[in-house]
């Protein structure tokens, strides 16, 4: 059985709300904050599935906030930057070392899970083999998805879970795979030619 990862997870992050520099509005409704929750997997692939570049985080903050599209798009750039600065720190708070075991790793989940009414504090997670190579490329356009597709492959557990795992947690887990991965996203020969 693999030893768990020697990085304690991090602490569940709350909610964060962000006074803005100028409100936003749409229709007849102002917001002069905006409430936003620790984001998960399933809050990056909901925009990165309706756009690309800013769009996409457009779409995300929305999902996230309730805030319509229309309204968020009208966000100064500095709400904006404090808002990427809050998910930054989220990352680092999560990126302690894990020790890479053969065949598989254990990860204490900052955030746990829950399936069916069963929470999840734990998730184990095979090494990448090429079957897993394979179904991520099947989202070559949109990443995300390919990770959340090879994590539910390799965990064992449904892609609706998965979805749910913070991004500071999936920071912690793809920490882990970066040995087994090369910089394209494809299974790395390790060296043999």
């Amino acid at each position: 059985m693999a030893k768990k990862p020697d990085a304690a997870p991090p602490a569940p992050a709350e909610q964060r709300v962000f006074a803005l520099v100028h409100p936003i509005t749409h229709d007849d409704r102002t917001w002069d904050t905006i409430e936003l929750p620790p984001p998960t997997l399933a809050h990056v692939i909901y925009g990165e599935a309706r756009a690309k570049g800013t769009m996409a985080r457009v779409h995300q903050l929305s999902f996230m906030s309730g805030v319509p599209v229309e309204a968020v798009r009208s966000l100064k750039l500095r709400d904006m930057r404090a808002v990427l600065a809050w998910f930054a720190e989220l990352d680092k708070t999560a990126s302690g070392e894990a020790q890479i075991e053969p065949g598989e790793a254990t990860f204490e989940l900052g955030t746990p899970l829950t399936s069916n009414g069963v929470t999840i504090a734990h998730l184990t997670v095979r090494e990448p083999d090429l079957n897993a190579s394979i179904v991520a490329e099947k989202f070559a356009d949109k990443p995300y998805q390919g990770i959340a597709a090879m994590l539910a492959q390799l965990s064992g557990h449904p892609i609706a879970v998965i979805h749910k795992l913070t991004m500071a947690d999936l920071a912690r887990i793809e920490a882990w795979f970066v040995p087994f991965v090369d910089a394209t996203g494809s299974m790395d020969a390790g060296g043999a030619t």
